[in-house]
């Protein structure tokens, strides 16, 4: 199950659907709005995806590995510190280039520095240019915010993996893409045996 980054979308994660083994069910949580007055903590979405993730896979057989990039892997992380159920049923939680809590500032850039950024992330990836005036500028904003301040962190076994690239290419650029897709081949065929898996 691949949760998406800032921008709310999770059409970037195409690009990896060749790297799964054939017999793992792939599924992404775009954004959804959990229904929260005011702008949603990075709890408040992990709590709210967590039960969508359940929902849908719950009563499947097989065994679930999380992850996301950039936000989408905070918020992976997330959903198996808030969930017992859903962290009873994953495997790995794969985290693509995703800051730790601790590398996150504690109140919001400026409002052009954010829109700048939300222009990066988003460049090539929706049709729809990122204005100040956009759905997807609004989206960039609410995701980005609950990240302010955000600390909670699990402890546990981290296994790094290195991609030559940046931030912005990591899923843009063929080498990177297909250095990623590797990595997440590895990681799936050691759990070959559990039929049915989903990520």
């Amino acid at each position: 199950v691949l949760v998406h980054p800032a921008g709310g979308t999770v059409s970037r994660y195409r690009v990896l659907l060749g790297s799964v083994p054939g017999d793992w069910t792939v599924a992404a949580v775009p954004f959804i709005a959990p229904g929260v007055s005011g702008p949603p903590s990075v709890n408040d979405l992990a709590v709210h995806y967590s039960r969508l993730v359940m929902e849908r896979f719950g009563r499947a057989s097989g065994d679930i590995v999380l992850g996301g990039f950039s936000l989408g892997g905070n918020l992976a992380h997330e959903m198996v510190a808030v969930s017992e159920p859903l962290a009873r049923r994953t495997l790995k939680v794969i985290m693509l280039d995703a800051m730790t809590p601790e590398s996150y500032p504690d109140s919001p850039p400026p409002e052009e520095t954010l829109l700048r950024a939300g222009r990066a992330v988003m460049d090539g990836q929706e049709p729809t240019a990122v204005d100040a005036e956009s759905a997807m500028t609004d989206i960039w904003r609410v995701t980005t915010s609950c990240l302010y301040g955000y600390r909670p962190w699990c402890a546990g076994g981290v296994t790094v993996s290195t991609v030559p690239c940046d931030h912005y290419s990591m899923l843009s650029d063929r080498a990177s893409i297909d250095r990623v897709g590797v990595i997440l081949a590895e990681i799936l065929s050691a759990y070959d045996e559990h039929d049915n898996g989903s990520l």
